[in-house]
């Protein structure tokens, strides 16, 4: 399962791009992806919090110049932290480093095909890659700027959006408290959740918390999960709505 992409690369994907791609490069797409924000790996955790919060981001990456990228944090990082440590949060943040809890990324050099780089992630199961570069912050390419690239060049891609999206996906009611919000994705290994007709990120929760939590995280973080999740309702974007036989390359033209 990968925790931060929302597609992985799938066996028909592989297919089409093949066709596509054969004699592209990593390079070749750079442009259409974005550099990381990066911490260091002995910040304290709420170092990377507060940068997916104000910046907004899905994910930031742990490095440092001397000795490169370390790994990649995301939200869900930071709420599995809180998880674990439900009465003592505030103190685990600043206790616990970004390195002692972030993912180890797959990477990949910009010269490398994009063929091959896309069947490493096939065969790894993972929806993005980060792509170091001397002196500069890490990018990120996921899977959704390869499909945009695909739709791009050959229109339709010949597959339906069903075959990529997430089976089955999980849901919670508006009454649902924060912490089983966060015990869900944890639980359940994702990081978006259907509430009513919204969904909630794990970004979502993290900016909910450093934004208006923030004295109840100090000094009772218990009550600060117990908020309902209805509380987020008017802060979560109403997702796109596609048929599930709906080409892939009409969904991200």
């Amino acid at each position: 399962m990968d925790l931060l992409g929302v597609i992985l690369v799938s066996s028909a994907l592989m297919s089409a791009a093949s066709c596509v791609f054969h004699s592209l490069k990593v390079s070749d797409l750079l442009v259409k992806v974005e550099s990381l924000p990066t911490v260091r790996p002995e910040d304290p955790v709420i170092t990377a919090g507060m940068a997916i919060r104000v910046l907004g981001v899905e994910a930031v990456a742990v490095y440092s110049p001397a000795k490169g990228i370390h790994g990649v944090f995301t939200g869900y990082n930071f709420l599995s932290l809180l998880e674990k440590s439900p009465e003592a949060i505030w103190q685990a943040l600043y206790k616990t480093r970004c390195y002692e809890v972030d993912w180890r990324p797959l990477s990949a050099r910009p010269e490398e095909g994009l063929i091959d780089v896309l069947r490493r992630m096939y065969e790894r199961k993972r929806g993005y890659v980060i792509i170091p570069r001397p002196g500069e912050p890490p990018l990120l390419m996921g899977v959704i700027a390869v499909l945009k690239l695909l739709a791009e060049r050959s229109g339709r891609v010949g597959i339906p959006v069903g075959e990529l999206a997430t089976p089955g996906p999980i849901s919670l009611a508006p009454d649902s408290t924060v912490h089983e919000l966060i015990k869900t994705m944890i639980g359940k290994g994702v990081r978006r959740v259907l509430i009513g007709d919204r969904v909630a990120t794990d970004r979502d929760v993290v900016r909910y918390l450093l934004e208006r939590e923030v004295d109840a995280l100090r000094s009772s973080p218990l009550k600060a999960l117990q908020r309902r999740v209805g509380d987020l309702l008017g802060e979560l974007p109403t997702p796109a709505v596609v048929e599930r036989g709906r080409d892939v390359g009409e969904a991200f033209r």
